[in-house]
């Protein structure tokens, strides 16, 4: 079954993370992994931002999860930001990220990351 869930999920000013989930980790895991990652999207986007002060969209990605927590595929699905060196960033790292170790089966995460300069909303 797939659930849609809004996690308020700050990279600048508040701006919530979408979850889209299909499979057996919960909503919970995946906020509280996405969570621990963020500052390093952040990290990203803000030396983007040093080249393009302007920069701001949403990149949509695909994770792919095996039972054991690795992710074994990130895929963009859209890129409003317009930096595909910002897409990449965000996809390799997302690459890296451990989710809790599951007996069987994968789970597939859609997530749309906003980024905004600060103070722009």
């Amino acid at each position: 079954t797939a659930t849609t869930e809004i996690y308020t999920l700050s990279l600048h000013d508040a701006l919530p993370i979408s979850v889209l989930s299909t499979g057996p980790r919960s909503d919970q895991e995946i906020q509280k992994v996405a969570e621990r990652y963020h500052k390093t999207l952040l990290h990203y986007y803000e030396r983007e931002l040093k080249t393009n002060p302007g920069l701001k969209g949403t990149i949509k990605l695909r994770l792919k999860i095996r039972a054991d927590g690795a992710v074994i595929k990130a895929t963009v699905l859209e890129n409003s930001v317009g930096s595909g060196k910002l897409a990449r960033s965000v996809q390799k790292h997302c690459l890296k990220w451990q989710f809790k170790r599951l007996r069987s089966g994968f789970h597939t995460v859609e997530l749309e990351l906003p980024f905004e300069p600060a103070g722009s909303t």
